[in-house]
């Protein structure tokens, strides 16, 4: 038992031994693994450290030095190979949460922050933004009182809204953000980041970049004011005199787009400040930057003052300078974006101050080779790869509004279409490139048909709206593809106008009207949204106008009108909301005089007169809003016309003709010079139909005065050159008027020149040139040169047959372009009366049966425009006359047969031949006479028009005269339009009168009233010679 015992003794001794070797050992296993732990601590602490210094600490010390691109891409690997590592051990351990959501705000500045150097990897920042909000979110949700947590995130949700590719999750971001900023900013008054942070938010809503914002002056000013409180405030820090003069660029940026005067003092300010920061610290990219920024914001505001010769010079610098960074960092890919848009604002400010087209070129041209060669060398870059399309796209405005560069511009949006096409292949699913596409189509289209076909644009068009409905199918589309889907349809409406195709034009605007104001619905903010709405409802104003509905066409105008005087009231002086409400005023004048509401026209008229004198007061020295002044003058002279105010209208129209005595208009750059000489001529036209030809001749000659050295020193320009063919052509009729036959002949043999040195094939150019080498041939017959005259008819005939063959091309190919089946009409009948003239009845018949045909096809097409049945009713009485001649004038009346004497007075009244257009007015007045028995109102209708033309051809039997002949002209063509206005008011007291007559009873009055004052004058200047 004894022996057993001590066993048992020995081995509970040797269990003890044991078991205290094993915790010995555990503990020794224990204090490895926590010595192990600490050493894996300390060294991630280590890596985390030397990682924070990268981004933190090296980096803000490169980024701002000449050539840091590749220091920065090397950081950005190293910082993302990091990120990716410390995400998956920082679960649970708030401190490195912090550190990570930091970080990565970080590398999305690095990648692609807004407005400051960066490698342009923006998918890459849009990752690292929202990667850096998921992260810090539930951070303040956990530490709502940690005030460097709420900066982060604030600012992180501010550069994620920034990038955001959908307006609504930029709106939604930037509302957020700036939401936070303002609590924080109301918690922490005396906090200076705070502070910080919300003037950073209401920058952002307005920065530059931001295409789509709502701009807010206040917002900025407010920002403004902060930045002055932190700078006054102190300390006085290089960063925070920068953020101060950023914030004075972006305001200055919105307001040189507003065309706002007090645009240049604000950027003055800022450049004054950036000069300085960049003297006391000349390596500073950043500075540079954003000086060239404000040197091409100010070349753009200075030509409005007439300071050309230093926009230019602003402009250039602007290029210098980033020429130089590009220069020493050319794996820049921002620098290079900049220079490519610096090099294009150069081609504009030099077109905008007089510069030579050549010039103008070459910068533009410069411009897309930067924008090109930064794509070629990073083409798997896609944010690059559509700046590229992008630039593609703006070129291609440039070439087709200052140049004839047509096919290079077809060109550049094919290269831009590709890239588009290409980037949705790459990326089936990313909207934005699917965007792009249905965007640049309607350019596209229109580029295709180029002036000539718009059939040849329908496809485009069509493609367009099919993208864009395929984006915005869903119940909750996104604001921005409603508004793109409102866009292409409204193209598309004006494809089908340009077609002649009104039903469908108005189909399409009116689900274009109705897209907007979903899409306003959804988001009321956007600005151009409401102004895309009231332009919408103008041109569907135009088209109902166009089919002489003029109920609808003040209905839709009435509709645009509080749109345009919401915007007007919200942004006072603004370019863009004051030339908004100018252009529905505008319209709505003309509509009720349609109407006969002259006084609800003179109305809107004299408002855009108070529109315009504001403008100009805000601004006396800017020519463009004289322009504005003068252009409302003239057409409030034209509302009193039609108001059968001869006085009053004269006087408007002296008073827009004196807007521009005050300045020495040789002085100003050619821009300039042909801006007003261009304004010059709605008001020589307004002149002559008042009988007011010699106040209208000296402006005449002054347009002419201004527009010949232009053409002559820019000649490729063609802005220029269709201004000075239609002053000739003012000209010419002037001289017809005041019965200057060889001058009437030198100025139509003039601009039919000018014309043909740059001819363009389409069938309406070669109209208007077979119509003015008519009017040459019907001059020469007055000046007694029939062979001269029978070539120029000759020639004629071959200008009419050119357009029509270029007419029958579309029509070929699309049955439905209403637009060449009436060209090929109107170019008939030339023909035909051009046949006639030259004794050739059978030839004349042919063209007029020809003519007629079509204008059938045309109105079965579209019945509902009045113009179409019209049409066909004059070609039909055309065809019918000229049968009747060949018949040998058998006794028979019909109303065609009337209608076609008629149309033949209105031919040969338009090419100056009165005693043949008196004849058929007679004619005609004869015939009907016949036939109006009793009191039927369709034929006291045709006979009133009867009159009416038989008033107009004695009126320019008048200018061909002299002295009792004169007299006896004008006292027959006062007689035939008082019998017009007669048989008018009588049908209009029964309600008889269609409303598209009520115009032409406006117009006989306005004749009576002009006719009775050159009576007068004649009668008067005849007393005082005997």
């Amino acid at each position: 038992m004894k022996a057993s015992a001590e066993g048992h003794s020995q081995e509970a001794t040797a269990e003890r031994a044991r078991a205290e070797l094993h915790a010995r050992k555990a503990q020794q296993q224990e204090h490895v693994a926590e010595q192990q732990k600490a050493l894996a601590e300390a060294h991630l602490t280590d890596v985390r450290t030397l990682a924070n210094s990268l981004l933190f600490g090296l980096e803000e010390q490169v980024r701002d030095l000449p050539g840091s691109t590749p220091a920065r891409e090397t950081l950005t690997r190293l910082g993302t190979q990091y990120l990716s590592k410390v995400s998956v051990e920082a679960a649970g351990d708030n401190h490195l949460q912090q550190q990570l959501g930091a970080a990565y705000l970080k590398m999305g500045d690095l990648q692609g922050q807004p407005g400051h150097s960066n490698i342009r990897d923006m998918d890459g920042a849009r990752q690292s933004y929202a990667r850096s909000v998921a992260i810090l979110e539930p951070q303040v949700r956990a530490n709502p009182g940690n005030p460097e947590l709420r900066h982060l995130l604030t600012i992180a949700t501010l550069r994620k809204a920034q990038l955001a590719e959908s307006q609504e999750a930029r709106d939604a971001g930037l509302t957020h953000a700036r939401r936070m900023a303002e609590e924080q900013a109301a918690r922490q008054p005396g906090n200076t980041q705070a502070q910080s942070d919300l003037a950073e938010a209401l920058l952002a809503e307005n920065d530059s970049e931001c295409a789509l914002c709502n701009r807010s002056r206040e917002d900025v000013h407010r920002a403004i004011d902060i930045r002055q409180a932190i700078l006054a405030k102190g300390p006085k820090t290089r960063s925070a005199q920068w953020e101060l003069a950023r914030a004075q660029t972006v305001l200055g940026i919105i307001l040189v787009n507003d065309a706002d005067p007090q645009a240049l003092p604000w950027l003055e300010s800022a450049l004054t400040a950036l000069n300085e920061l960049a003297r006391e610290e000349p390596a500073n990219v950043q500075y540079k930057r954003d000086r060239a920024e404000a040197l091409s914001a100010i070349a753009w505001s200075l030509p409005d003052s007439g300071r050309y010769e230093e926009s230019r010079q602003r402009a250039r610098e602007a290029v210098s300078i980033q020429e130089e960074l590009a220069s020493a960092d050319p794996g820049n890919a921002a620098f290079r974006r900049d220079l490519s848009t610096y090099r294009a604002m150069l081609g504009q400010t030099l077109f905008m101050s007089g510069g030579a087209s050549s010039e103008v070129m070459d910068s533009l041209a410069k411009a897309v080779a930067e924008a090109t060669g930064l794509a070629v060398d990073q083409p798997r870059n896609p944010d690059l790869q559509r700046r590229m399309a992008s630039f593609h796209l703006e070129f291609a405005g440039y070439l087709t509004y200052y140049t004839p560069e047509r096919a290079a511009a077809l060109a550049h949006l094919r290269e831009a279409e590709s890239i588009d096409r290409t980037l949705i292949r790459q990326h089936p699913g990313e909207k934005r490139y699917q965007r792009d596409l249905a965007a640049l189509l309607p350019q596209l289209g229109d580029a295709l048909a180029d002036g000539k076909d718009a059939s040849l644009a329908l496809p485009a068009h069509q493609e367009s709206v099919a993208l864009w409905q395929r984006l915005s199918a869903e119940s909750n589309a996104a604001f921005e593809d409603l508004r793109g889907l409102a866009d292409a349809r409204a193209a598309l409406a004006g494809t089908y106008n340009s077609l002649g195709r009104k039903p469908e034009a108005i189909t399409e605007d009116l689900a274009a009207v109705s897209l907007y104001e979903r899409a306003l619905g959804r988001n009321p903010k956007p600005i151009g949204t409401r102004r895309s709405l009231a332009e919408t409802l103008s041109k569907l104003s135009l088209v109902y106008d166009s089919r002489s509905d003029f109920r609808a066409a003040v209905d839709a105008s009435l509709k645009a009108l509080p749109i345009v005087e919401s915007d007007y009231t919200a942004h006072p002086g603004t370019e863009g909301a004051t030339r908004a409400l100018w252009r529905v005023l505008s319209a709505l004048y003309n509509e009720d005089a349609h109407l006969g509401d002259f006084e609800g026209g003179l109305q809107a008229a004299r408002r855009c007169v108070e529109i315009a004198e504001k403008y100009v007061a805000m601004a006396p020295e800017d020519h463009y809003h004289l322009i504005l002044l003068r252009t409302s003058y003239n057409n409030l002279g034209v509302m009193y016309r039609f108001a059968a105010r001869r006085q009053e209208s004269l006087s408007a129209k002296l008073q827009a003709a004196a807007v521009f005595d005050r300045f020495p208009v040789g002085k100003l750059n050619a821009l300039l010079q042909f801006e007003i000489a261009q304004a010059y001529l709605p008001e020589i036209f307004g002149l002559r139909v008042l009988e007011a030809q010699e106040d209208a001749l000296p402006i005449c000659r002054k347009a002419v005065s201004l527009l010949e050295p232009l053409v002559k020193g820019d000649p490729k320009n063609q802005l220029y050159r269709p201004s000075l063919v239609r002053a000739y052509r003012e000209l010419a009729l002037t001289a017809r008027d005041l019965n200057d036959v060889p001058a009437y002949i030198e100025n139509l043999e003039k601009m039919l020149k000018l014309s043909l040195e740059t001819p363009t094939e389409t069938a309406g150019f070669w109209r208007a040139q077979a119509n003015a080498k008519l009017d040459i041939g019907l001059g020469q017959e007055l000046a007694g040169q029939p062979v001269a005259a029978a070539q120029s008819k000759r020639e004629a005939i071959e200008y009419f047959q050119r357009g029509r063959r270029l007419a029958q091309a579309p029509l070929s190919s699309a049955k439905q372009n209403l637009t060449a089946l009436r060209e090929i009409a109107l170019a008939d009948q030339g023909i035909a009366f051009v046949d006639e003239r030259l004794g050739d009845l059978k030839a004349a018949l042919e063209y007029r049966r020809e003519a007629a045909a079509y204008a059938g096809q045309l109105s079965a097409a579209d019945s509902g425009t009045a113009a179409n049945r019209d049409l066909l009713a004059d070609f039909d009485g055309a065809a019918a006359r000229v049968q009747w001649l060949i018949d040998g004038s058998p006794n028979r009346v019909t109303p065609g047969l009337a209608q076609g004497w008629k149309l033949y007075s209105i031919e040969c009244t338009n090419h100056n031949d009165a005693e043949s257009g008196v004849a058929a007015a007679n004619k005609a007045i004869e015939m009907e006479s016949q036939l109006v028995g009793g009191s039927q109102a369709e034929a006291r209708v045709r006979l009133a028009s009867d009159l009416q033309q038989a008033g107009l051809a004695y009126l320019m039997m008048a200018h061909g005269s002299t002295g009792l002949n004169r007299q006896m002209a004008l006292q027959k063509s006062l007689q035939s339009y008082s019998e017009s206005r007669d048989q008018m008011a009588a049908l209009k007291q029964a309600s008889a009168l269609p409303a598209a007559k009520v115009a032409d009873l406006t117009a006989v009055a306005e004749s009576i009233d002009n006719l009775k004052a050159r009576l007068t004058a004649l009668q008067a200047a005849s007393r005082g010679e005997r």
